[in-house]
C-alpha cells in the first residue's frame, strides 16, 4: 500500500500523552507525532461481505452473485432483488432505462451508469489508487488520525485478501493540519497529478468546501465527506455516516424526551459547520418545547473555555451540549466541573468510543451522553465489521471510535462496489451502482445505508449512548428515526 505518510501505532499511555501534547499545541507549543511504521499485512481467512457472507473477489459474478454464497446484498442477485422501497431492482428492468439519470445506460455488470463522473477505470495505474487528506497534526489531530487509521486498516485488510480481484489498493496520505489552503492544494495534486480514483475523506470542513469544485470538475469520487458528513449538494460525495445536524437533533431529542432536560446550554467550536450543527440543537429544542438558555462559541482546541463554561454554569442550564472535537470537549468538561456545573453533558457524535476522552476524564466521563449511527466498539457486530480489522493493524491507536468506524465503513462501501463491478469500473459506474436503490448492509453495526440521486444522507436512524463504567453503552434497544424524520 503506497503512502506519502505511513501509519502509527500508539499505546494507551502514548495516546493519553498525545492529548497532553495537543493541549500544549493549544497553548502555543508544537505537536509532532512519531514517524509511524507501515501497516502490517496480517493474513486473515476472508473478507466479510456486506451481506454477512464471505465473497471471493475473483468469483463475483456480473450480477453481484457468488457461486459459493449466492446473491450478495451489496449487489442485486440475478432474480431481480427487491430494494428497501419494495420496488423492483433497476438492474433487472428495461436495459434502456437508467433510473439514476434517465440516461439509458447500464454497466457491463448490469447496473445503472450515471451520466457524470470520471470515465477513467479504477485500475488505470495498475492499482486502485485512493487518497485521503486530513488534519493528522494540529488541534483536531485525534479525529484526523482516527479517520486515517480506519481507511488504512480496511485497505490493508482487503489487500491481504487479494485486493480487488487480484488488483492491489494503494493509498496516498496528506496532512492538511486543519488548514484549508493546504487541504485544497493536496486535493488538487491528488486529482490532477496522481489521478486518484476516489478520495476517502477530507475531515477539515473548509478543506472539503474549497476542494469540492475540483472534485466536480474532474468527476472524482469522495467516499466520506467532510467533518459534518455534508455532501455540499454533490452526487460525487457518498458519506458513510449521517449529517452532523441529524446527529445533534437526535441527541437533543434524547436529552429532552428520555432524560427530561428542558434547559439547554450549547458550547460550539467557532467554525461555520459547527454553528450549523448547533442550530439543529436549537431548532429541535424549540420544536419540543425546551429552551436554549445559553449559547456561545469556543476556539478549536478549547483555549479560553473557562469563561464560556462559567457562563453555561451560571445560566441555569440542566444540561450542556458540546459541539466540538475531542480536545475542546476535554478542556470544556473540566472547566464546567470547576465552574460548579454537575448536570449531564452531551457530546457530538464524533466523540463516541473515543478512548482519549475517557482516558483524560476518568470518572468525570460517567453519564456523558450522545447518539451514534454505530453500535459501540465492544459490540459483536461492530467487532466483526470494523473494530477487529482496525485492531489487527493498529492496536491501541485510538482509531476504534466513531470516525474510525465511518472511515472503515466508507472504505468498505467503495471496495465492495468494486468487487462487484470489477477493477476496471469507472466512477460513473460506481455512482450508478450505489444510487440504484438497494441498501448497504453493515451486518447490524449500524442501520442499512441507502443513497439516492435526490439524497446522499445514508440514513436518519440513530441510537442513544451514555458512558457507564468507562465505556459507551446503548441506551435504547435499537436505532430509531431522528425527531422530525
Amino acid at each position: 500500500m503506497r503512502e506519502r505518510h505511513s501509519s502509527m501505532t500508539t499505546s494507551k499511555a502514548a495516546r493519553f500523552l498525545a492529548v497532553v501534547a495537543m493541549l500544549a499545541v493549544a497553548c502555543g507549543g508544537t505537536y509532532h507525532p512519531e514517524v509511524p511504521d507501515a501497516a502490517r499485512y496480517v493474513e486473515v481467512d476472508e473478507i466479510p461481505g456486506g451481506s454477512g457472507t464471505s465473497v471471493d473477489p475473483d468469483q463475483v459474478g456480473p450480477d453481484g452473485s457468488n457461486p459459493t454464497t449466492g446473491p450478495s446484498a451489496v449487489g442485486p442477485g440475478s432474480g431481480g432483488q427487491q430494494n428497501t422501497t419494495g420496488e423492483q431492482n433497476p438492474s433487472s428492468g428495461d436495459p434502456t432505462e437508467d433510473p439514476t439519470d434517465g440516461g439509458g445506460t447500464l454497466s457491463a455488470a448490469g447496473f445503472p451508469v450515471a451520466s457524470f463522473g470520471a470515465r477513467r477505470p479504477a485500475n488505470a495505474s495498475g492499482s486502485i489508487l485512493l487518497g485521503i487528506v486530513g488534519p493528522h497534526t494540529g488541534p483536531i489531530a485525534l479525529q484526523g488520525l482516527a479517520s486515517l487509521r480506519g481507511v488504512q486498516a480496511t485497505i490493508a485488510h482487503y489487500n491481504a485478501n487479494g485486493g480487488i480481484r487480484g488488483v492491489p489498493i494503494e493509498l496516498l496520505v496528506e496532512d492538511d493540519q486543519f488548514d484549508p489552503s493546504q487541504g485544497r492544494r493536496f486535493a488538487q495534486r491528488m486529482i490532477n497529478e496522481d489521478q486518484i480514483f476516489a478520495m476517502m475523506g477530507m475531515l477539515t470542513p473548509a478543506s472539503f468546501a474549497q476542494s469540492l469544485p475540483d472534485f466536480e470538475a474532474s468527476g472524482t469520487l469522495m467516499m466520506i465527506g467532510d467533518g459534518a458528513a455534508s455532501t455540499g449538494g454533490s452526487r460525487l460525495v457518498f458519506p458513510s455516516y449521517q449529517e452532523c445536524p441529524t446527529a445533534q437533533a437526535a441527541a437533543t431529542e434524547y436529552a429532552i424526551r428520555d432524560l427530561g432536560l428542558r434547559k439547554i446550554a450549547i458550547l460550539e467550536i467557532d467554525i461555520e459547520v459547527s454553528r450549523s450543527c448547533a442550530d439543529a440543537i436549537a431548532a429541535t429544542a424549540d420544536a419540543m418545547g425546551a429552551d436554549i438558555v445559553y449559547r456561545t462559541g469556543v476556539t478549536p482546541g478549547g483555549v479560553g473555555c473557562g469563561s464560556q463554561a462559567q457562563g453555561a454554569a451560571d445560566s441555569g442550564a440542566e444540561t450542556v451540549v458540546l459541539q466540538a472535537e475531542t480536545l475542546t470537549m476535554i478542556r470544556c468538561i473540566d472547566a464546567l466541573r470547576q465552574a460548579g456545573f454537575d448536570g449531564p453533558v452531551g457530546l457530538s457524535a464524533n466523540a463516541v468510543d473515543d478512548d482519549a476522552l475517557i482516558d483524560a476524564l476518568g470518572d468525570r466521563a460517567e453519564g456523558i451522553y450522545s447518539t451514534s449511527g454505530f453500535l459501540p466498539k465492544w459490540h459483536p457486530t461492530t467487532r466483526a465489521f470494523c473494530t477487529d480489522i482496525i485492531d489487527t493493524y493498529y492496536p491501541d491507536s485510538g482509531a476504534t471510535q466513531y470516525l474510525g468506524y465511518a472511515a472503515c465503513v466508507g472504505t468498505r462501501v467503495l471496495l465492495d462496489a468494486l468487487r462487484v463491478l470489477g477493477p476496471d469500473a469507472t466512477a460513473r459506474e460506481v455512482i450508478g451502482y450505489l444510487e440504484r436503490g438497494v441498501s448497504y448492509d453493515t451486518q447490524g453495526m449500524g442501520p442499512p445505508m441507502l443513497w439516492r440521486p435526490t439524497s446522499h444522507e445514508p440514513y436518519r436512524d440513530m441510537i442513544a449512548m451514555e458512558i457507564h463504567n468507562g465505556r459507551w453503552e446503548p441506551m435504547t434497544d435499537s436505532f430509531e428515526p431522528v425527531f422530525g424524520s
